[in-house]
């Protein structure tokens, strides 16, 4: 393996392990290996996990939590600390919540017993899309002369929208990919997919900032328009795939939620860090399985550029009933769990967590990490900014983490469970785009070599793309823009629009 993969280089300001990180250095870079070679080692934790535990828990989640749960294993602070935590739709009674507990650890060997701290919470998965958390304002709503990974975007004939995700190359012709649930009101509405456009920002983000834009330019920039729509994975938060990666005896599902855009040019990934220091990482061009408790980066239109750490084994998700959370509209519904009748294994990223009930700290608890509102298609990145791991799809939504005082009546803090987002890993997403597109080549992250190659010289890939059927205040808006925003702005002539007119393949309308 190359000597550059071995080391990590790290972006100024989020330090180093062992100085201000909040990282353990316990695990190492060890991007050759697989969540199944960790499972087939028996000394390791993911080995009992799988065999043992998986077993034991599923059958009686199902009985005891049948309206929805979720099951993660993330770091902690301090060592090798793991952290359990199970999150049901319904409370599960303090006995049931010691069986549970106790039944995991039988079935783990005891050396394991001091490292584990459970955690039991309740609440519901849900997709990463859909407008503003009043808590965290976004701090990546702008438009940019160069969209990349981790911008705001939209399509047209819907306000809001998500975070822009990877451009992957099928044949010599480039995509950017994005959530699909970014869609669902177009669809729902049977807008003709020949009119549905990816915008850089959202048409929400673009409205609420255009007078700022043309206060500090003269006249406010286009909006950029990426390419037409030309497949997606399915009915927005009802899809899922048998995954081509197991990691044991039994095989499983992921979710899939995706939408890809025929960009005009094949390019570089690059991924939005904005800070004064770093604009971007600009060569993000391998694509890697996730490897248990690995450091990343993500750049989220909400939460900005973040840090956190993969979960230490994929999460366990069924999903979440109508009758689990009080719901508005069947919409609404299908947002919740992972929209489907399977139970599912979803790679997760987590800030190391450790308790609190800090009154104060509520709001910094919700900015730690990827996953609120406009998150969605967020990547995941390693801290090389070599590696794309994935794309984040939904989060965990907690219902009890507020502390009523029984005497008074009133708020009195906030229980700080672990931040929980789930993504999509970068191979089941490309192994889903070729079943669904039919193409005879997969999906790949461009890189130099095939970006300096004539466009006449590429291979093309033959596509067949039909589609698988299937009221809060907004954050106040900052009353200037921020000066890196600014500098772009300058530097730039007003003109900016990709449009791409008609050049669109063809798509089926599902019945």
């Amino acid at each position: 393996m190359l000597d550059y993969l071995r080391t990590p280089t790290y972006v100024p300001g989020l330090g180093r392990p062992g100085n201000d990180s909040p990282y353990s250095t316990s695990i190492s870079i060890t991007h050759d290996l697989k969540y199944k070679d960790f499972v087939e080692d028996h000394s390791q934790f993911a080995h009992h996990w799988e065999k043992t535990v998986v077993p034991y828990l599923v059958p009686e989640l199902l009985k005891h939590a049948s309206d929805g749960f979720s099951v993660n294993v993330v770091r902690g602070t301090t060592g090798d600390q793991k952290v359990v935590v199970i999150m049901t739709a319904s409370d599960i009674d303090e006995l049931q919540q010691h069986v549970f507990q106790t039944g995991i650890m039988e079935a783990l060997p005891r050396r394991f017993w001091p490292e584990l701290v459970f955690r039991f919470a309740r609440g519901v998965i849900t997709r990463s899309a859909r407008g503003d958390d009043p808590v965290c304002p976004a701090k990546n709503p702008y438009w940019y002369p160069e969209p990349m990974m981790g911008d705001s975007v939209g399509v047209s004939h819907q306000q809001n929208g998500g975070t822009l995700g990877p451009m992957l190359q099928i044949g010599g012709q480039g995509y950017w990919v994005v959530n699909c649930h970014i869609l669902d009101t177009t669809i729902e509405n049977k807008v003709d997919p020949n009119h549905i456009k990816l915008h850089q920002p959202n048409h929400d983000d673009y409205d609420r900032y255009r007078e700022l834009y043309e206060s500090a330019f003269g006249i406010p920039p286009a909006i950029n328009e990426l390419g037409g729509l030309v497949a997606l994975s399915g009915a927005p938060y009802k899809t899922t795939r048998l995954s081509l990666h197991q990691f044991g005896s039994e095989e499983h599902k992921v979710v899939t939620d995706w939408a890809i855009f025929r960009a005009e040019e094949l390019k570089k990934n690059q991924m939005r860090v904005g800070r004064e220091e770093v604009e971007s990482l600009d060569n993000i061009c391998i694509g890697s399985h996730p490897v248990p408790g690995e450091k990343i980066i993500s750049s989220g239109r909400t939460s900005g550029f973040t840090e956190a750490c993969i979960s230490l084994t994929p999460a366990i998700v069924h999903p979440f009933t109508l009758g689990s959370v009080p719901l508005t509209s069947q919409v609404e519904a299908l947002r919740r769990g992972n929209g489907t009748g399977d139970v599912t294994r979803e790679w997760a990223v987590s800030y190391p967590w450790e308790p609190s009930q800090d009154p104060s700290g509520y709001s910094d608890w919700i900015e730690s990490g990827v996953g609120v509102p406009g998150d969605s298609g967020a990547p995941i990145v390693d801290p090389t900014g070599q590696r794309f791991y994935g794309q984040v799809w939904g989060r965990n939504e907690y219902s009890d983490s507020e502390l009523v005082s029984r005497n008074e009546g009133r708020s009195i803090g906030f229980v700080h469970y672990p931040r929980i987002a789930y993504f999509t890993s970068y191979h089941d997403l490309c192994d889903d785009i070729q079943e669904v597109t039919k193409s005879q080549t997969k999906p790949s992250l461009p890189n130099e070599e095939s970006i300096r190659r004539p466009a006449e010289d590429r291979p093309r890939a033959l596509l067949n793309i039909p589609m698988r059927s299937g009221s809060k205040a907004p954050p106040k808006m900052p009353q200037q823009l921020p000066e890196r925003i600014k500098k772009l702005l300058y530097a730039t002539k007003p003109s900016v629009n990709n449009t791409l007119g008609d050049r669109v393949l063809p798509i089926a309308v599902p019945a």
